[in-house]
This record gives C-alpha cells, sequence and structure tokens, in this order.
C-alpha cells in the first residue's frame, strides 16, 4: 500500500509532493494525539467504573461503521499501544 502512494507522490510536480509529505505528517501527528488523549479518556473512564451499555454503544458505531467499515471499533485498552495507530503503514 505504500508503495502505491509513493508511485502517486511521484507523479505530482514538483512543487505539490513536499504539500503532500507535510499534510501526512501532519495528519500522523493528529492520528496519535487522538490517540494519546483516547487512551488517557479511557483510563480515566476504567478508575471511575463507568461504562457504556452495549446497545448505546452499537448506536454510536453503527454510523461511522456505514461510512469507515469494519476499522470503527469500540474503544479498548486491550493492546493499546498509541504510538502504533497506523499499524503497517509506517515508514522505516
Amino acid at each position: 500500500m505504500l508503495g502505491d502512494q509513493a508511485r502517486h507522490v511521484q507523479c505530482l510536480g514538483a512543487l505539490e509532493s513536499p504539500h503532500v509529505a507535510d499534510a501526512e505528517q501532519a495528519m500522523r501527528l493528529d492520528n496519535q494525539t487522538m490517540a494519546h488523549r483516547s487512551g488517557a479518556f479511557l483510563v480515566g473512564v476504567h478508575e471511575n467504573g463507568v461504562s457504556i451499555a452495549t446497545n448505546v454503544q452499537s448506536r454510536l458505531l453503527n454510523e461511522p461503521r456505514k461510512h469507515y467499515g469494519n476499522c470503527v471499533t469500540a474503544p479498548s485498552l486491550e493492546n493499546f499501544d498509541p504510538a502504533d495507530q497506523l499499524n503497517g503503514l509506517r515508514q522505516n
């Protein structure tokens, strides 16, 4: 998948390529920030014994699932790693 992205960037003009890289970096930073803040929120929720009923959780997740598919999941601290939110898309 990353190879496909690289090919698309190569098709851009010399003035456009840096902007794409900057935008990608900004999105990665935003994603990590959201992951860290979500983790802090989930810890607080867990420590205070708060839970959301399954039917309410399903209702809240159904709309984004229509748009994003099965990548929308119920929040959980299990195996939570905010540094790995993009899984296999990370550049070396």
